[in-house]
């Protein structure tokens, strides 16, 4: 249900998002309080927009862009346990625990993305195979230009696997790479 709180065409609102199984499809995601989005001065301003899931899938946004073209936009997501067999046929089960923040600034034209990722305790069974991958952790920081692998650890087949390194980014691509892996 829709509604609408504008204090001079400044901003709308949006409470119970979603219904019935969830809305959004397989992440069956719901608002989380009012959704509230300024609306003013050639601008748009997320105040606050949280959706929540089942399993513990969150997401928040806040900030947003202006007339200018300039943007502060800042994006936190938890995400559920057993994601990846409900978004891809090629995962049979998962779990664990993954969480991501993004930030994004500067301008349209010229955007500058930060953020990092963390997965813990999580596991991934791929349709078909064998071995499953255990117990992975893992910690990742990026940017617009550079993924940075700072801790990638679990077990397959019975092995232990650990992955540090980066990834130089250009022309929608991976220019370069330098890992360190370990398997035990």
């Amino acid at each position: 249900r829709w509604v609408s709180e504008c204090g001079g065409g400044s901003g709308v609102r949006r409470r119970g998002v979603g219904g019935g199984d969830g809305g959004g499809g397989g992440l069956g995601v719901v608002g989380d309080g009012p959704v509230d989005v300024g609306l003013g001065r050639g601008g748009v301003e997320v105040k606050r927009a949280d959706l929540v899931g089942r399993g513990g899938t969150g997401l928040r946004l806040q900030g947003g862009g202006d007339s200018r073209g300039r943007l502060d936009l800042h994006v936190e997501a938890s995400l559920d346990r057993d994601l990846l067999d409900t978004l891809s046929a090629a995962v049979s089960d998962s779990g664990g625990e993954l969480g991501v923040r993004v930030d994004i600034e500067g301008t349209f034209d010229d955007p500058r993305v930060f953020g990092e990722a963390r997965v813990r305790n999580a596991h991934i069974a791929m349709a078909g195979a064998p071995a499953t991958i255990d117990d992975l952790d893992g910690y990742v920081r990026f940017n617009s230009r550079r993924v940075l692998f700072e801790r990638l650890e679990a077990e397959i087949a019975g092995g232990r696997f650990g992955m540090e390194g980066a990834a130089t980014l250009g022309d929608g691509g991976i220019e370069n790479y330098e890992f360190d892996l370990r398997l035990d």
